[in-house]
């Protein structure tokens, strides 16, 4: 049997790929889908410069339709506030992606546009 004799593969029943569809959520509640964000990743590729820190997540299964909230945290349970001054704050502490209710995430994203603390610290309750 030759290397290009079986290039049909439809026999193999094998799954379709898994699709998602992700929205990218950074300081000032600013909304990318996914490919805007690759863009502006390769953007700030070619000039050097850091990219924005993305503070929140959806990723939304289309096949599924099921969607999941991801906000970043840290591993005191503390959710990352943009606006804080210290350069220290953001390298101190291990930042991770931490899934969470759509309630508290969407405190988060208020918190992001109004940047009212008490958002925040009714979002981090709900941790």
């Amino acid at each position: 049997m030759s290397r290009h004799e079986n290039e049909d593969v439809t026999h193999l029943k094998l799954p379709d790929p898994v699709t998602t569809r992700t929205t990218y959520y950074f300081k000032d509640s600013v909304a990318l889908n996914q490919g805007q964000f690759e863009e502006l990743r390769t953007l700030c590729g070619r000039e050097n410069k850091t990219p924005p820190v993305v503070c929140a997540k959806t990723v939304e299964g289309t096949d599924t339709n099921i969607v999941s909230h991801y906000i970043l945290c840290n591993n005191a349970g503390r959710m990352y506030d943009p606006k804080a001054t210290d350069k220290r704050y953001q390298a101190r502490s291990i930042w991770k992606f931490r899934r969470v209710k759509k309630s508290t995430f969407d405190l988060y994203t208020k918190f992001l546009k109004q940047n009212y603390k008490s958002l925040l610290h009714q979002a981090e309750r709900g941790l």
